[in-house]
């Protein structure tokens, strides 16, 4: 059984606010849904984001701050629910002002659905940021699985400029901002260890990467964690 993804609903918000709330979206149940997140703090170090809604836990699988740039944090969390229900989502940042928030969320079916709150579909991430460049990679920490999915997200610090997914990937979806916040998420089917895309400016860019694990799939050997997170040098990571 091959894996596919389902596109539930994206947005950013206006200008300085403290939080976003996304429009209404029904996910399915035992569905790995996962939301991807973009901000940029008016200043000093953006907080973390968190989520509330669709009566799901909503956990981070990575989050990363730029390593240049602290005020810019890219953030993927995961759900999985039986049953979800119909609603909005809720973005915060522990009441600090954002000047620009934006979203991507999506849903995949054909997944592994063991551990809690989707735990077991994630196999491994990883992020990267490019500062500048035009060209967004990231790389997983081991080979994937053959019959896995990859899941890619770029947010990137741009006034102009356009994200094209990598070689074999699809695009999702792209939100991009005259505030200076841009968000392209893309997916293929199969495992590939390098996930990648490309910019139209040469901008300040994180990409981050996600295995996903098929339904039915071997034991991927992490004792006792249900997935492994692979990550940046210390200093470019914040939680």
């Amino acid at each position: 059984m091959a894996i596919t993804q389902f596109s539930l609903t994206t947005g950013q918000s206006g200008v300085d606010v403290n939080s976003a709330t996304t429009a209404s979206f029904t996910p399915t149940a035992n569905r790995l849904v996962l939301v991807a997140v973009s901000n940029r703090a008016t200043s000093g170090t953006t907080n973390a984001a968190s989520l509330s809604g669709n009566g799901l836990t909503w956990v981070q699988v990575l989050g990363s701050n730029w390593a240049d740039s602290p005020s810019h944090r890219i953030s993927v969390f995961r759900a999985m629910g039986d049953p979800p229900s119909s609603g909005t989502l809720s973005i915060t940042f522990a009441g600090q002002t954002q000047s620009r928030i934006a979203w991507s969320i999506m849903e995949f079916a054909g997944i592994d659905t063991s551990g809690t709150n989707g735990s077991g579909a994630i196999v491994q991430s990883n992020a990267t940021g490019t500062y500048p460049g035009t060209a967004a990679s990231t790389t997983l920490g081991v080979a994937p699985d053959t019959s896995s999915a990859t899941y890619g997200v770029s947010s990137y610090v741009t006034t102009a400029s356009t994200t094209t997914a990598g070689s074999g990937f699809t695009e999702i979806d792209e939100q991009s901002s005259a505030q200076g916040v841009g968000l392209s998420t893309e997916w293929r089917a199969d495992a590939v260890q390098t996930i990648n895309a490309t910019n139209t400016a040469n901008v300040n860019n994180i990409m981050a990467g996600i295995e996903i694990k098929v339904a039915g799939a071997a034991a991927t050997g992490v004792s006792g964690a249900g997935h492994s997170v692979f990550r940046l040098p210390r200093r470019q990571w914040s939680y």
